[in-house]
């Protein structure tokens, strides 16, 4: 058992002695070695030859260095000049004595060079300034500022866009109102002579700003006819518009009340001055933001687009996003949601609206949308308005039975009263199907089938699939007197 021993360590100690001088056996102490770092020169006439020697000076820290790297920004190949900048900005860490802290390890003689820099002609240059600015934060605020009103267009343009980049960077953690200096950045920007900086200004705003004034400002930009304004106004606002979504699907993981009350209440401003689709834009992402919240687990987010969407019917003008949100709406399960919609319903004398709340399954419902449909007959029927004020005064203190009221209503319809609006509620109460069976021949007999369009419309509902016996007699009778 020693001779063995003994043997493996005489072995151990050849292969050591061996390992010495094979070649490359000292790999591992030469990559700890300093590395000579490579020299620059303007002279050089082969271009990828000075790009390559800016690159690897990248890892080297001394001032020599750095003096080369400075030296390379007025190369007169770009590449050299984007390297240059490059690695300067990712590795401005030269451990300078005088570096005031708020700059962390950066060099602050490198924000004016990286300043002048954004007015090189060709772009690739131009970017790589900008992250490079980027790359530095905060600390390069105040110069940014101050360059945004440089002469030149190049220099305005990537000043302004590394400031709201800077201003923006990562994901929101909340939504807040832009300070002094960021409201008069984007005034310059949306004021500028030059029609680049304008767009750029407009694709670079934080989404997390909130504030009104520059939304209404977006949408005048979604109506530019410049196309690069227009696509560049519109873009941000459906960016914004997403980070609305975001936040209310985030919203279900929230159980605190008090943390749901303060979230409302940040969302609803954001609502009543954001949820008006522009012309040229898609209404899709608005119709899924208005469903989110209606369906959200939370009552108080529900209440709060259900009432938004009461300010769409009180204007009296429903276009196609209000008419999609508001069918969201009336089939809600929450009674919460639909009681606010009937009310303005019958405030803006949406009709159409109330005759299908009428038969909603939540009695105040029923009654405000009863009321709404009583006020607006008695405005068309002076002959029976004390009739139908004194029903109305009724169905405040009774049961809101919408068969019984609406058969009493529509009888003191005279037969066949010529009416575009009249005509309009009867066809439509005789065609849809939920209604009850004795409504519906009731707005058959008072028809004015004189009206081309409800002679269609009759036709139409007599030729649907199991439709009641009774009714199909009473509009043959009406077709065929």
């Amino acid at each position: 058992m020693a001779m063995f021993t003994q043997e493996r360590v005489m072995i151990t100690v050849v292969a050591i002695c061996f390992w010495g001088i094979l070649p490359g056996a000292n790999i591992g102490r030469a990559q700890t070695a300093p590395i000579p770092a490579a020299k620059y020169d303007r002279l050089e006439k082969d271009d990828l030859v000075r790009r390559n020697s800016v690159r690897n000076l990248r890892s080297c820290r001394s001032s020599e260095c750095r003096q080369m790297l400075l030296e390379a920004l007025n190369d007169p190949f770009w590449l050299v000049r984007r390297e240059a900048i490059s690695s300067l900005g990712l590795k401005g860490d030269y451990h300078l004595e005088e570096v005031p802290p708020s700059m962390g390890n950066y060099d602050p003689v490198l924000v004016p060079i990286f300043i002048r820099m954004l007015a090189d002609p060709d772009d690739v240059v131009w970017d790589a300034a900008v992250r490079a600015l980027v790359s530095i934060g905060e600390p390069a605020l105040d110069a940014l500022f101050n360059a945004a009103e440089d002469a030149n267009a190049f220099v305005r343009q990537g000043a302004i866009r590394a400031y709201l980049e800077i201003r923006g960077k990562g994901v929101c953690p909340e939504w807040r109102r832009p300070n002094a200096q960021e409201l008069e950045i984007l005034r310059r920007g949306f004021s500028d002579r030059n029609i680049h900086v304008r767009r750029t200004t407009i694709s670079y705003i934080p989404n997390c700003y909130d504030e009104p004034r520059l939304i209404d400002q977006l949408r005048r930009f979604s109506e530019f006819q410049d196309p690069r304004i227009r696509n560049a106004a519109q873009g941000k606002i459906d960016s914004v518009l997403t980070v609305l979504d975001n936040a209310i699907a985030q919203s279900e993981k929230i159980t605190d009340p008090d943390l749901i009350k303060s979230f409302v209440h940040e969302l609803r401003p954001r609502f009543d001055t954001m949820m008006t689709p522009t012309k040229s834009g898609d209404t899709r992402l608005y119709e899924r933001i208005y469903r989110r919240a209606l369906e959200s687990s939370h009552p108080e987010i529900r209440r709060m687009a259900a009432e938004s969407i009461c300010k769409k019917i009180g204007t009296g003008s429903l276009d196609g996003l209000a008419s999609s949100v508001i069918g969201y709406a009336i089939i809600s399960p929450d009674p919460l949601v639909r009681q606010p919609v009937a009310v303005a319903a019958a405030a803006g004398r949406q009709n159409v609206l109330l005759e299908r709340l009428a038969f909603d399954s939540d009695v105040e419902v029923r009654r405000n949308a009863l009321t709404g449909l009583l006020t607006y007959l008695a405005e068309l029927l002076p002959a029976s308005r004390e009739a139908l004020q004194a029903n109305m005064e009724k169905l405040n203190r009774g049961v809101a039975d919408p068969e019984l009221w609406l058969l009493d209503a529509i009888d003191k319809i005279p037969d066949s009263y010529s009416d575009e609006k009249i005509t309009g509620m009867l066809w439509r109460i005789a065609g849809r199907r939920e209604n009850p069976e004795k409504l519906r021949i009731l707005a058959v007999k008072k028809l004015d089938i004189a009206d081309p369009e409800s002679r269609t419309r009759l036709i139409q509902i007599r030729s649907e699939l199991n439709i009641p016996e009774n009714l199909k007699q009473a509009i043959d009778a009406k077709l065929n007197p």
